[in-house]
C-alpha cells in the first residue's frame, strides 16, 4: 500500500522526467537501498519512538502510549518500515522495467496523448510483470527477515522461526512453516516471473548500454519537482535529522528540579567520539567477518561461473540449464527465513564428530560466514552477471572464433573489461556484510560481537545517543554505496556514448 503507487511514481518522475536535480535525487533513494531494515527503525524511532526526542507519549497521554505498545500498534510500526525500506526497491525494479519498452511507441504516444499517453498506453501494460516482481520483493523482506518484527515484538513467520530456534526449539513444524509460508511461495511466484520476463542478461544489461528518452514536464515541472523533493526530504531526509537530533540531545535538570532536554553540538561532537571509541572490538570483529565473507563470497560466484560457462554464447545447451538452475538455488536461498539460515549452519557445523567441525562452530567465524553466504552469494552472483553483460557482444564473438581457453580469455577479455568493477563489488558486499543480521544473529562464536548485534541489541532498550551515532554510520555508508553504483553506471554510459 506504500511502496509500490509511491516507488512507481518515483521511478517515472525520476527517470523519465525533466524533474530538477534528478540524479541527485537518484543517489539519495539509491542510498536506502544499503539501509539495514533495523536502521531504518532506529531512525524512525529516534524521533517518533516513546523515547525519540519529539516526545510523542507527551502527546498521546496514557492511552495512546497503551495503543502504541499494543499489537495493532506493532503491526502499523512494522508495516511502515517494510513499506518505506522498499520504497527504493519498488523504484528500481519499476525502472528496470520501463527501459525495456519501445522508443518508438513512447514517441508515437507523447505525441498523440501527452504524459496520460505515455503512462496509460507504453508504460502501465509493460509494467504489470515487473509490478508484481515489486510486490515479491517487498513480500520477501516481510517474510524472511525478523529484526523489526522482533523489535516491535510482532509474531511474524520470521519472528516465530528466530524464537524457536533462539530456544532451541525448532522442530519439524518450524520447518514446515518456513517452507510452506514462505519459501515456496516465493519461488512458485518466481518461476512464473522468470519464464515471462527477458532473461537475466538482458535485464542487467539494459541499464549499461541503454539510454532511456526523458519527457519535459512543462509548466507543471516546478510543480512536480516540489512535490517530489519535499517527498524526498520526508521520507530520507527525516530519519538522518532524527538521528542527528538525537546524537545531540542533551538531558539535564531545571530549577525546580525537573528534568529538561535540549539540543547540544558539545554533546553532539562528544556522541561522534563515543561512537569511534566504545565500539573498537564490534568494529574489528564486523570488518573480520565481513573480509572473510566476501572472500568466500567472490571466489565461489566466480567458480559457479566459470563452472556454468564464462558466457551463454561459448556455453553448450547443458551449461545454460545449469546456469538457469544457478539462478533458482540464489532465488532459493534468499527465500529461506534469516533464523532459519542460522539453524541449518548450526546443524551442520555444531557437531561432536569430527571435532574439527566443533572447532570451526566455537572457534572461529566460519558459522557466521557460511550463514552470510545465503544473502551475499544472490547478491555476488548479480552484480557478477551484470560485469559480463557489461563486456561487448564483439568482445565475445571475437573470442569464440580465436577458440580462447579460459586463461587466454580472462587474461584478454574478462579482466581488461571487468577491472574496474572489482573493487566496486568488494565494497558492496563488505557493506552488506556489515549491515545483515538477520542470518548471522544466532551462529556468532563466544565472545563475537559485531557493530549489526550491538545495535540490535540496544536499539531494545530505547534509543539513546550512541544508538543514533551507529545508525548514522550505517546510513552513512548507504549513501557511500549510491555515490559508488551511481557513479559507475554513468561513468559506463558516457563511455558508450564517446564510442
Amino acid at each position: 500500500m506504500v511502496a509500490l503507487p509511491l516507488g512507481t511514481l518515483l521511478a517515472v518522475l525520476i527517470t523519465r522526467s525533466d524533474v530538477a536535480f534528478g540524479r541527485t535525487l537518484a543517489t539519495a533513494w539509491a542510498s536506502q537501498l544499503a539501509v539495514p531494515l533495523y536502521v531504518f527503525a532506529g531512525g524512525w524511532s529516534a524521533g517518533l519512538g516513546l523515547q525519540g526526542w519529539m516526545r510523542i507519549s507527551d502527546w498521546l497521554g496514557p492511552t495512546g502510549v497503551g495503543w502504541m505498545q499494543g499489537w495493532l500498534g506493532s503491526l502499523l510500526a512494522v508495516g511502515l518500515i517494510h513499506g518505506l525500506a522498499c520504497i527504493s526497491w519498488v523504484c528500481l525494479i519499476v525502472w528496470l522495467g520501463m527501459l525495456h519498452s519501445d522508443r518508438n511507441e513512447e514517441q508515437m504516444a507523447w505525441l498523440e496523448g501527452g504524459w496520460p499517453g505515455v503512462v496509460r498506453h507504453v508504460w502501465m501494460p509493460r509494467l504489470r510483470l515487473w509490478l508484481i516482481a515489486a510486490a515479491l520483493w517487498c513480500l520477501l523482506g516481510t517474510l524472511t527477515e525478523m529484526s523489526v518484527s522482533n523489535l516491535f515484538v510482532l509474531g511474524t513467520v520470521a519472528e516465530l522461526v528466530y524464537l524457536d530456534v533462539s530456544r532451541a526449539a525448532d522442530w519439524q513444524l518450524t520447518y514446515v512453516a518456513a517452507i510452506g509460508l514462505c519459501m515456496l511461495p516465493v519461488l512458485s511466484l518466481a518461476v512464473y516471473l522468470l519464464a515471462r520476463l527477458p532473461g537475466l542478461t538482458t535485464i542487467l544489461d539494459k541499464p549499461l548500454h541503454y539510454s532511456p528518452q526523458v519527457f519535459s514536464l512543462g509548466r507543471w515541472q516546478a510543480a512536480w519537482s516540489l512535490m517530489i523533493w519535499t517527498v524526498t526530504a520526508m521520507l530520507v531526509g527525516i530519519p538522518i535529522w532524527n538521528l542527528l537530533v538525537k546524537a545531540g540531545w542533551q538531558p539535564g535538570r531545571l530549577a525546580d528540579g525537573q528534568s529538561s532536554y535540549w539540543w547540544s553540538l558539545s554533546r553532539l561532537g562528544q556522541t561522534a567520539i563515543e561512537a569511534v571509541t566504545l565500539f573498537q572490538s564490534e568494529y574489528y570483529w564486523s570488518m573480520m567477518l565481513a573480509s572473510g565473507s566476501t572472500s568466500l563470497t567472490v571466489l565461489t560466484s566466480g567458480l559457479l561461473y566459470w563452472m556454468t560457462g564464462v558466457r551463454p554464447v561459448l556455453a553448450s545447451g547443458s551449461m545454460k540449464w545449469s546456469r538457469r538452475l544457478i539462478h533458482f538455488l540464489m532465488l532459493a536461498m534468499i527465500a529461506i527465513p534469516g533464523p532459519l539460515v542460522g539453524s541449518l549452519v548450526t546443524g551442520l557445523l555444531n557437531r561432536p564428530n569430527p571435532e574439527w567441525l566443533g572447532s570451526l562452530y566455537y572457534g572461529s567465524l566460519a558459522a557466521p560466514i557460511l550463514a552470510q553466504q545465503f544473502r551475499m552469494l544472490p547478491l555476488c552472483w548479480l552484480m557478477l552477471c551484470a560485469m559480463m553483460a557489461s563486456i561487448p557482444q564483439r568482445s565475445w564473438e571475437l573470442a569464440q572464433s580465436d577458440a580462447l581457453r579460459f586463461w587466454p580469455l580472462l587474461r584478454t577479455v574478462l579482466w581488461p573489461h571487468t577491472r574496474s568493477y572489482w573493487l566496486t563489488t568488494v565494497l558492496l558486499l563488505m557493506l552488506y556484510s556489515i549491515g545483515e543480521l538477520s542470518c548471522s544473529i544466532g551462529v556468532l562464536p563466544p565472545g563475537v560481537t559485531t557493530t549489526s548485534i550491538r545495535l540490535f541489541e540496544i536499539l531494545h532498550f530505547g534509543m539513546r545517543h550512541q544508538d543514533s551515532a551507529l545508525c548514522g554510520l550505517l546510513i552513512l555508508l548507504g549513501w557511500g554505496a549510491a555515490w559508488i553504483l551511481t557513479r559507475h553506471l554513468r561513468a559506463r554510459q558516457a563511455l558508450k556514448h564517446n564510442f
